[in-house]
């Protein structure tokens, strides 16, 4: 704090003897242009022709088309500023509007019967764990219900709700470590055990020793409890090599969606998922 002090008095004082040296030097051009360059420096909202005028009386010519440069200059910068920050407002707009075309196409389109809610909480140190939505049981929403959401023109699995309040829900998501549902691979017909990790691959468990399916796509199953048949997991990456005692294989699955990057949900109501 002291040292804050004396650097400020050190600038009172370097004003100050600035200024009498003005009043004591002659007026002549090259006092008129020390002014109007400290005056440009110290306040630069100076930008009107007005302002300009005032302070630039007197000043020669090369100098004040130096001060005239910095001006234009100046208002070149806050108007790129603006346009950065209109196109980023732009591109928000445009994003936001395409997530709604997505949601107005699904719900034309789906025979999935629910309500949409909007991502409004994360824990940053559980990104992979769950969120909180913004709708709760006065729209319907009850444990257990399935949520799916679209991203890049895909609906995929999201997870499903483990607490409920009235205007509130907690999502627990398929990376979590706790979350898991059986799933089949639609090109072969196989079932298998789609499980969290924490982190953003999941784990497919009990496929068959002799599977080879990188690159598959997997569906939950008619067997799930808790979800409707045919909502797309995630695509199989690599499967894992197993030992000779081993009666099943395991491969990572990249999610359909990725739930750390979803804005909104879609909840299926329970009573509707029961009757698949």
């Amino acid at each position: 704090m002291n040292k804050e002090k004396r650097l400020a008095n050190m600038a009172l004082l370097f004003f100050a003897t600035l200024s009498l040296l003005f009043l004591i030097l002659p007026t002549g051009p090259l006092v008129r242009s020390i002014k109007a360059i400290v005056s440009f420096s110290t306040y630069p909202f100076i930008n009107t022709a007005q302002s300009l005028t005032e302070i630039s009386a007197g000043v020669p010519r090369n100098v004040l088309d130096l001060l005239n440069t910095e001006s234009e200059n100046r208002i070149l910068r806050e108007q790129a500023r603006d346009a950065a920050l209109m196109r980023a407002q732009l591109d928000a707009a445009l994003e936001e509007n395409r997530r709604l075309s997505e949601i107005a196409g699904f719900k034309q389109d789906s025979q999935w019967k629910g309500v949409w809610a909007r991502v409004v909480e994360r824990d940053p140190t559980h990104w992979n764990s769950s969120f909180m939505i913004d709708r709760g049981f006065s729209s319907g929403i009850e444990l257990h219900d399935g949520v799916v959401a679209i991203q890049n023109g895909k609906v995929g699995l999201v997870g499903k709700v483990i607490e409920v309040s009235r205007e509130t829900a907690r999502v627990l998501l398929i990376t979590d470590e706790m979350f898991s549902v059986t799933c089949y691979l639609k090109d072969h017909g196989w079932d298998a055990l789609a499980e969290g990790q924490g982190r953003e691959l999941l784990r497919l468990n009990y496929l068959p020793t002799e599977a080879q399916t990188d690159g598959g796509e997997v569906f939950t199953s008619k067997s799930s409890v808790v979800f409707p048949p045919g909502i797309s997991i995630g695509t199989v990456l690599s499967v894992h090599s197993h030992g000779n005692f081993m009666t099943f294989v395991s491969a990572d699955l990249l999610p359909t969606v990725r739930p750390g990057a979803v804005k909104e949900v879609f909840v299926m109501k329970k009573s509707q998922q029961e009757a698949q």
